[in-house]
C-alpha cells in the first residue's frame, strides 16, 4: 500500500529500486517485490504475502503532504482550492489502480489475495522483525527510517476534508477488522 513504509521494506529486502522493472528481482536474495495487483494478475502462488496497513485517513493525509505542490498545481489548473481538488481525486479513485492507486481502498487493493499477513504501520519495526523470524526470512531485521512526510510550510487538510476521507474509506475499517486487524 502506498504511504506505508515501502521504501524501508524494499531496502531491507535488498532490492535496489522499487520503481525499476529490472530491479524487481533481487539477484542477491532471490525474492521479488510485487504489488497486490501484480500478484493477482500473475496467477502465481506464493509461500508468503504481506502488506503494511496504516490507518486510512493518516495514509491519505500523508499523500497530501508528500505531494502537496502537485495538488496545488492541479487545483490551480482546475480553478479550485488544492484541498478541493485533492478530495475529488480521492473520491474518483477509491477503486482504482495505476497512478492514482494510492487512493485505493484496502479492500480493492487486496482483492483476490488470500492468507495475507497484515503488518501495522504504527508498530512496523516490531512487526517486521516478528514476521521475519516466524517465516525464517533472511532480510535485514532493521528498517531504516525514511523521511517522515512533514506538513511544515504546507496547508493542513481541514477537519472537513479529513471527515470526507474518513467517510469515503469507512468500509476499510470494517474490512480490515474482518481480517483480524485492529488499529
Amino acid at each position: 500500500m502506498p504511504r506505508t513504509g515501502g521504501k524501508a521494506i524494499v531496502k531491507a529486502m535488498g532490492l535496489k529500486d522499487e520503481h525499476s522493472e529490472q530491479n524487481l528481482y533481487s539477484d542477491i536474495q532471490a525474492y521479488q517485490h510485487y504489488t497486490a495487483r501484480m500478484i493477482v494478475n500473475m496467477g502465481k502462488e506464493w509461500d508468503h504475502a504481506f502488506a503494511i496497513v496504516r490507518e486510512p485517513v493518516s495514509r491519505i493525509t500523508s499523500e497530501w503532504y508528500g505531494r502537496y505542490e502537485y495538488y496545488k498545481i492541479i487545483g490551480k489548473t482546475k480553478g479550485v482550492r488544492a484541498e478541493d481538488a485533492f478530495v475529488q481525486i480521492c473520491k474518483n479513485n477509491k477503486n482504482t489502480f495505476g497512478h492514482y492507486g494510492r487512493f485505493s481502498s484496502y479492500e480493492n487493493m487486496f482483492k483476490g489475495i488470500k492468507d495475507l499477513r497484515l503488518l501495522n504501520f504504527a508498530d512496523l519495526a516490531k512487526e517486521w522483525k516478528k514476521m521475519l523470524a516466524e517465516w525464517e526470512l533472511p532480510w535485514d531485521q532493521e528498517l531504516e527510517v525514511m523521511g517522515k512526510t512533514k506538513s511544515r510550510g504546507k496547508i493542513k487538510l481541514s477537519y472537513e476534508a479529513k471527515q470526507e476521507i474518513a467517510e469515503l474509506h469507512k468500509s476499510d475499517y470494517s474490512y480490515l477488522e474482518n481480517l483480524g486487524f485492529k488499529f
